[in-house]
């Protein structure tokens, strides 16, 4: 019997246009008292005869970690990982905090409890519910994925998008030509005003003429969505990316004789997203997470990914009124000891090098999420702390970033051989997603 579990971070239903002063219209959206400009699920999948094991130990190291205040109350991964301890990540994690999620991972790693992280950016999500069928479209008649083509439109809305833009991305009474038509005239006015930018005219602009170019060519073409279908968040998505993981699993040979596959939800989930999963036997709604240590290690993992998903974004983000000046994190993200390298190192082992091809799964605005992936794999660079140490942080800093463009260039090659094989196997890329062969746009 296989038991799954899943929490989230960040879920969020509707969307409204930012209020803010800010001249600079830096937030887009909405986003709630987390700020979470991504939506984050966790889910760990645990042997039926190892549960209650695991549950123990996880108990003995929520007990050890509480404070005497705390005593009787069930911990959450919000109590470990709070905003004044959490400004740069795990650098400015203290060593009671830091200790609890080393001693979680290596609690996990021994019991060979698999993770699936999941990972959805809300502008993202906006840009496929009005433009999903457009971009479709258009990645039929042109020689461009539609992967990239959307990546380039929420790249644009999330960082240079103004008022008019979103207000438009958002009225449900806006169809596709009319959001165009304001996009093309913000967009182009901000290719003129960033002409002569080098820290953007080696992508950034090139990639933004090409959306212009497209813009112009297919505005006037008639595409299925004319509007919104329903403002809501389209949890088809999050089904998609556990499918795909819960597949890759269940026909791990290690699992062959497995009968019965059970997944449990925190309160909150709804258990429609995966009742129709056609490998789920049963769905356990509104679970108590105080009674199912399943779901807390979930909650922890969802918090400390999402929430240093967020704070690399938040101090990554370049200053709109100096857009020629690179933005790059501060030097305190590199400013650690050797606990909080070993766990830098931990979490990155137990995610990414755990020889599942779908445990991290992305939409395809994967700047954020790439972002974190090679921030974590900078530290497994270093067999140790002292070969770490013996660098001073800007150098860091500075090779940290170099590893990110390359990287970032190597996802994008990703998208352009994925493109290649799916119009040498299908008809399209509709057919590629009817055949639940990738995950919808």
């Amino acid at each position: 019997m296989l038991n799954f579990y899943i929490d989230e971070k960040g879920p969020q239903e509707t969307y409204q246009i930012e209020d803010t002063k800010d001249p600079m219209f830096t937030e887009k959206l909405k986003y709630g008292s987390d700020n979470m400009h991504n939506y984050v699920g966790a889910a760990v999948e645990m042997i039926d005869s190892k549960e209650q094991d695991i549950g123990n130990q996880l108990i003995k190291l929520e007990d050890d970690f509480k404070s005497s205040q705390m005593k009787g109350k069930e911990l959450k991964g919000k109590d470990i990982v709070k905003n004044k301890i959490f400004e740069y990540g795990i650098a400015s994690m203290r060593s009671k905090e830091v200790q609890f999620y080393t001693d979680l991972l290596e609690l996990l790693n021994k019991e060979d409890v698999q993770p699936c992280i999941y990972i959805i950016n809300k502008m993202s999500y906006l840009v496929s519910a009005k433009l999903r069928d457009w971009i479709l479209l258009v990645s039929d008649c042109e020689d461009i994925n539609p992967y990239t083509l959307k990546f380039i439109f929420t790249g644009y809305l999330e960082t240079e998008g103004n008022r008019d833009d979103i207000k438009a991305l958002l009225d449900e009474n806006v169809n596709v030509y009319r959001l165009l038509k304001v996009i093309s005239k913000n967009l182009k006015l901000f290719i003129k005003e960033n002409s002569n930018n080098s820290r953007m005219l080696e992508s950034q602009i090139p990639a933004y003429k090409q959306m212009l170019k497209f813009i112009n060519k297919y505005k006037n073409t008639k595409s299925n969505n004319n509007g919104y279908k329903n403002l809501r968040f389209n949890w088809q998505v999050v089904n998609q990316m556990f499918d795909l993981w819960l597949e890759e699993i269940i026909n791990n040979d290690d699992n062959e004789s497995s009968e019965e596959v059970n997944v449990y939800l925190d309160e909150g989930i709804k258990c429609s997203i995966f009742s129709s999963i056609k490998q789920v036997d049963h769905v356990y709604g509104c679970q108590h997470s105080n009674d199912v240590p399943g779901i807390r290690i979930a909650d922890y993992l969802a918090v400390i990914y999402g929430k240093l998903l967020q704070t690399l974004l938040d101090h990554s983000q370049y200053d709109r009124k100096k857009p020629k000046n690179q933005k790059l994190i501060e030097t305190s993200f590199f400013d650690i000891d050797e606990k909080q390298f070993n766990l830098l190192k931990l979490l990155y082992k137990y995610i990414f090098m755990n020889n599942c091809h779908y445990n991290v799964m992305r939409d395809c605005y994967y700047k954020d999420e790439v972002r974190l992936e090679n921030y974590l794999s900078y530290f497994n660079t270093f067999k140790t702390f002292k070969q770490y140490h013996a660098i001073d942080n800007i150098k860091h800093r500075n090779k940290e970033n170099d590893q990110l463009m390359d990287t970032l260039k190597k996802v994008s090659r990703g998208y352009d051989n994925q493109a290649y094989k799916i119009r040498h196997s299908y008809q399209s890329y509709r057919e590629a997603f009817a055949d639940n062969k990738l995950v919808d746009l």
